[in-house]
């Protein structure tokens, strides 16, 4: 799809897909900050833009070589990390280049402490410690798991009550009951 006509609105979909804040690309577009959050609701209901900002996100989706199944094998590298790879058959903690490329990409930091020592003989001895930080591995498997469906994650529990069980609590008829419990925390 081409670029839209209206350039008020062609911004709005270049600045909704930088952070999907409607009420805020409808601002950063050039619009009132009065009734921001309806103007931007009511642009979003359009066919023209929505299929204008589904094509920025294909464009950039393109572009970036970014895809639903490139962040979930993402995901996936972070949580199947094996700390084994990281280090020599002696024990020694590899050094960063010589680490196998999809363990470099799961290391969030590194950080070398040196503590200098002399001893009894004016020997210096030099004690270094290294501590490597990889990417939360939880938050990854929660992600992936979300992105796959696992209901597991989810913050909010649907009970399903039978008829006879709701009456005997409520003495109601009511066919059913659903209750969403949700988590505050």
């Amino acid at each position: 799809m081409d670029h839209l006509r209206n350039l008020k609105h062609e911004a709005f979909c270049l600045e909704y897909i930088l952070d999907l804040n409607a009420t805020q690309a409808y601002i950063r577009a050039g619009y009132s900050k009065k009734g921001a959050r309806v103007g931007a609701s009511n642009l979003l209901a359009k066919a023209n833009i929505q299929n204008r900002i589904q094509d920025l996100f294909i464009e950039r989706s393109e572009r970036t070589k970014c895809t639903a199944d490139s962040i979930l094998t993402r995901l996936v590298e972070i949580f199947d990390l094996d700390l084994a790879e990281c280090f020599d058959p002696e024990g020694n903690l590899l050094s960063v280049p010589d680490m196998p490329t999809h363990i470099r990409k799961t290391i969030g930091g590194v950080e070398i402490s040196r503590n200098i020592k002399r001893t009894n003989e004016d020997a210096v001895v030099e004690e270094a410690t290294v501590k490597v930080k990889v990417l939360d591995r939880l938050k990854a498997l929660e992600l992936a798991g979300k992105h796959v469906g696992v209901r597991a994650f989810d913050n909010t529990v649907v009970l399903d009550v039978p008829p006879k069980v709701y009456r005997n609590f409520t003495g109601r008829k009511e066919a059913r009951l659903k209750k969403e419990i949700t988590d505050s925390g």
